[in-house]
């Protein structure tokens, strides 16, 4: 967000703060997903209303739910939220529109996760149904971003942004979107299945063998079905580098082939590592990270 010109960089970072706070409100299992839930449907109310609300949620927010944060910087977040709210209210109205919009998507999926997974027992996990559902899931929380993106983009900087037609640049930054989320499922499929969770579709853990039985399938069903969505993944992720390749902006263009080089490293080590995914968390060291943020500024 950095590096992007400052006519993006103000609607994406609103739009990423407010991602983020809805993010940890979903996330912190230790409240009860009743109350994660009931915050998270006033904070998209307040979005929706361009920040407008009563005060009774912020001292909901601070007397219930702040003291169970861990991490300083979304306490600090969620702390700051009624700035956020502020800010949405001072932006302008496209902007604002864009932000409201794919918010709205976001805290979709991110509702739809807690009440699916919200209250799973973990020798008895829950399961995403179907490839479809997975999709729409990938879609709601992130290939919305990847359109959001887009029209962010387009709305400030026209044809400066992309020779490319716009319908098409948000097509690829949908799946570039739902690419990039299904690598963190991919890469938390072990850790998701000790809490009670897990996104790889039930159908084609069923269609691969399993019965349904037991707490869960056998490993090499699992990643016989890893193996089919590794090789989706990769497919959407493509779409970030044409993505990137017709943008006009060098800024935007850094910007946006970053985030795919890591997505593409993962997803190697993914591979390479196998069966241990369900033990031990991939992930990009940070020697890494630098050499791809050296090879994104040369690209």
């Amino acid at each position: 967000m950095k590096v992007l010109p400052h006519e993006m960089r103000e609607p994406v970072s609103l739009g990423y703060l407010l991602a983020r706070a809805t993010d940890t409100v979903a996330d912190t299992a230790v409240v009860p997903h009743e109350l994660r839930l009931e915050l998270l449907k006033s904070i998209r109310e307040r979005i929706f209303n361009k920040g407008e609300g009563s005060v009774e949620f912020f001292d909901q927010l601070e007397k219930d739910f702040i003291p169970h944060q861990d991490h300083a910087g979304e306490k600090r977040l969620l702390e700051h939220l009624p700035e956020c709210f502020k800010w949405l209210q001072q932006m302008e109205r496209a902007d604002q529109y864009f932000v409201t919009k794919v918010l709205g998507h976001i805290t979709n999926g991110q509702i739809w996760d807690v009440e699916r997974f919200g209250s799973n027992d973990r020798d008895a996990p829950g399961f995403v149904k179907s490839g479809e559902e997975l999709e729409q899931y990938t879609y709601r929380v992130a290939g919305s971003v990847g359109e959001f993106w887009t029209e962010v983009g387009f709305a400030n900087g026209g044809r400066d942004f992309s020779l490319e037609e716009s319908v098409k640049m948000k097509e690829l930054g949908r799946l570039y979107g739902q690419g990039l989320q299904l690598v963190n499922v991919l890469r938390d499929v072990g850790e998701d299945l000790r809490n009670g969770r897990c996104y790889l579709p039930e159908n084609d853990l069923i269609e691969a063998g399993w019965d349904g039985a037991g707490g869960g399938p056998p490993e090499e069903l699992l990643m016989a079905v890893h193996g089919k969505w590794l090789g989706q993944c990769r497919e959407w992720i493509h779409a970030g580098q044409v993505y990137a390749e017709r943008v006009r902006s060098r800024r935007v263009r850094y910007a946006t082939i970053l985030p795919q080089l890591i997505a593409k490293r993962t997803v190697d080590l993914l591979e390479k590592a196998g069966p241990e995914i369900l033990q031990k968390k991939v992930k990009v060291s940070r020697w890494d990270i630098r050499k791809l943020m050296l090879r994104a500024l040369f690209s």
